[in-house]
């Protein structure tokens, strides 16, 4: 089973990139726009060492 290992901070500038790639070829991403303000959400609140948006949902919703 995969486990992510990288950090939101690392997840947020490989979307970025991704976004910009996608950019220059004309492609419209929808969701992975979606996910890059979810993910900047969560590193500028201060939550970047999480591993992926669902231990940060799980956390949230614990508490």
């Amino acid at each position: 089973m995969f486990e992510p290992s990288g950090t939101a901070r690392t997840q947020l500038k490989d979307i970025n990139t991704a976004m910009a790639y996608a950019q220059t070829l004309g492609l419209n991403l929808p969701v992975a726009k979606l996910v890059d303000q979810l993910f900047e959400s969560m590193v500028n609140a201060g939550e970047w060492r999480f591993r992926s948006l669902r231990s940060n949902l799980r956390i949230k919703t614990i508490k």
